[in-house]
């Protein structure tokens, strides 16, 4: 588990538990941990189907 988080420093971000945290941030908030060119995937389909470039 990572203790912090690095805005901009992911490859890619994968939430893959609809935590209450996560539907808080939002979208927008959870990808700026991402890099330039990295990828938003709502494995759970917690966000609007735009918001992410893979959903299930």
């Amino acid at each position: 588990m990572i203790g912090t988080l690095e805005v901009g420093a992911y490859d890619g971000i994968v939430p893959v538990v609809a935590h209450d945290t996560f539907r808080a941030a939002g979208p927008d908030a959870l990808r700026r941990y991402g890099c330039d060119g990295g990828v938003f995937c709502d494995l759970k389909s917690v966000f609007a189907r735009d918001d992410s470039y893979l959903r299930l």
